[in-house]
């Protein structure tokens, strides 16, 4: 019985495999048919550059892009105290307020650890974790942004902004 369900998932497998193909082939050709139309209609054009403004907004497109990466992570474990306890977690909001600097500065599209942040995006403390929509994450944190570089990290590293009060709760920054 067991080799039969193991048969059975893989061909369940490989039909997934070729329905996602022809999925993508499909999307690929609406795609063409959608650019070759809006090269006669003007109006249809314009929908089409909204239609995709709307997806990167949406946080459904990938970007790609100049940007910054800035690595945040807790200070030193003091090896006699032991404490397991995290700075970055206490102080998650100094991580929404780094996703607000980074915003205000023409970030195009923002991630932290992996996780997408769109205008709905909610980053909430919940025990031993900040959560981003819900999903559970634990520090390093990898936030990475796409825009003009220079901008965002003059707008993280001016005096007094927020890589320096993280700093000055021993939290780790590094930017690339």
């Amino acid at each position: 019985q067991i080799r039969a369900q193991e048969t059975e998932l893989s061909k369940l497998r490989k039909e997934n495999s070729q329905l996602t193909q022809e999925l993508i082939a499909l999307e690929e050709r609406l795609m063409k048919l959608q650019e070759d139309k809006a090269k006669e209609d003007d109006s249809l054009q314009a929908v089409l550059a909204d239609q995709e403004k709307y997806k990167l907004a949406a946080g459904v497109v990938e970007v790609k892009g100049p940007g910054v990466i800035i690595t945040l992570e807790d200070p030193a474990v003091d090896e006699e105290i032991g404490d397991s306890y995290s700075e970055l977690i206490y102080r998650y909001d100094l991580i929404l307020e780094l996703v607000n600097r980074l915003r205000e500065a023409g970030a195009e599209a923002i991630s932290i650890n992996g996780h997408r942040i769109v205008n709905t995006t909610e980053i909430s403390l919940a025990g031993d974790n900040v959560n981003i929509n819900g999903t559970p994450t634990a520090p390093p944190y990898a936030v990475k942004a796409i825009g003009k570089p220079d901008t965002m990290e003059s707008a993280l590293t001016i005096r007094f902004g927020i890589l320096e009060q993280m700093q000055n709760y021993g939290i780790r920054t590094d930017m690339i």
